[in-house]
């Protein structure tokens, strides 16, 4: 028995269907690798191009001063985001945790034409007829974030609070968050 035996019994020698396949899917994941490392090259150079339009001061600026990408997958909202001239859009999302039970609610999403976190001079009051389709198309991609920063601040069960979250029109930007991501407290929430 060969070490190939071991590891796919499934796979006779007589079998060639099956290591053509074999040898298909590990074409396939060495190019899905060499992707993934030429789409991060790309991303910092463009994050490089960004990071010339930022202040110091913006969070944004600090990520992408440390090398910071995002995952380079390129979502339909991004889409929209774009087709809409929205670089960013910043959202208030109430949550309440009791158990296993997650009530999330979001309570404003405010649509900044820069990467310009909170620039008053960047927000845009009108993003034409599809601000509701927007807003909508954005809830799910805010809820997923809202999920992700509740564990990764390992916020207690039976707690409750605001977030204030961000979501980037492009695929190469990281998600950063500013001190005030989070606040806890369960005063005047609006959970549906």
């Amino acid at each position: 028995m060969t070490l190939f035996d071991t590891f796919f019994p499934f796979l006779h020698h007589k079998d060639i269907m099956g290591k053509i396949i074999l040898i298909m899917l590990c074409s396939i994941l060495t190019v899905n690798a060499q992707y993934s490392n030429n789409t991060n090259q790309v991303c910092k150079q463009h994050n490089q191009q960004i990071i010339k339009n930022l202040k110091p001061d913006n969070p944004l600026y600090s990520a992408l001063e440390r090398n910071e990408t995002g995952n380079g997958i390129f979502y339909s909202w991004m889409n929209k985001m774009q087709l809409s001239k929205v670089k960013q859009a910043t959202a208030v999302v109430d949550f309440e945790l009791r158990g296993q039970e997650v009530k999330l609610s979001v309570r404003e999403i405010i649509f900044y034409n820069r990467y310009d976190y909170f620039g008053s001079k960047a927000r845009i009051k009108n993003v034409g007829n599809d601000k509701q389709t927007l807003y909508d198309d954005l809830k799910i991609p805010f809820f997923n974030e809202a999920l992700r920063t509740i564990e990764g601040f390992k916020i207690k069960n039976n707690n409750c609070g605001k977030l204030y979250l961000n979501l980037l029109d492009d695929a190469c930007l990281p998600i950063t968050y500013n001190t005030e991501t989070v606040e806890l407290g369960c005063s005047k929430l609006v959970l549906d």
